[in-house]
């Protein structure tokens, strides 16, 4: 990354984090010694990066539904029978999720590369933070636009804040969607792409 002609510019989040930057190459000539792969075999070495990046966002999850139900129960939504069915449909999601990271790291433990399915899961996973952000917010009203001194409704605000990074990390959501059509079901290509 410290070769001439490498740029890398951060990208501020509303967040307040840097996880992404634009990285501009102009110019840049890579030593023979330096090259990942075989020559000209750049576009699978990116994609076995992608791969694993699309594995690693969808298998670390941590406990948040947990945070989740506890924020329910301090705001009373837990009796909300709208915001019950929610809830419900967040722990189905996150526990569907969790089994298919499973099946990723089972597969990787038995030298099985990450294949397309890295993108089921990692898809799965981004709308899954968008629903769960819209049920953090729903569950505290007007006063989820207020800063809350409480450390665990920060976090569980940050999540709704955070949860575009999940879904631009490893490809955007229609990018997944298109490696999902052409490579599990066989769809063809979109017409103008090569």
């Amino acid at each position: 990354m410290r070769t001439p002609g490498i740029e890398v510019r951060p990208i501020h989040q509303m967040s307040g984090g840097s996880h992404f930057c634009e990285v501009f190459l102009t110019d840049v000539m890579v030593p023979g010694a330096n090259l990942v792969g075989p020559a000209n075999g750049g576009w699978s070495v990116a994609m076995t990066t992608l791969t694993s990046e699309r594995t690693l966002i969808s298998t670390i999850g941590g406990d948040r539904f947990t945070k989740l139900l506890e924020l329910a129960r301090a705001t009373g939504a837990d009796l909300d029978p709208v915001l019950r069915q929610k809830l419900v449909r967040n722990y189905i999601g996150f526990e569907l999720i969790k089994y298919l990271g499973w099946r990723q790291l089972t597969a990787l433990s038995k030298g099985i590369p990450a294949g397309p399915e890295s993108s089921l899961a990692k898809l799965a996973l981004s709308v899954q933070m968008g629903q769960m952000g819209d049920v953090i917010m729903a569950m505290q009203g007007a006063a989820a636009t207020l800063i809350n001194p409480d450390p665990h409704v920060q976090y569980l605000n940050s999540l709704f804040v955070g949860q575009w990074s999940s879904r631009f990390g490893g490809g955007t959501e229609q990018v997944q969607r298109n490696i999902i059509g052409e490579r599990i079901l066989g769809l063809p290509r979109e017409p103008g792409r090569v």
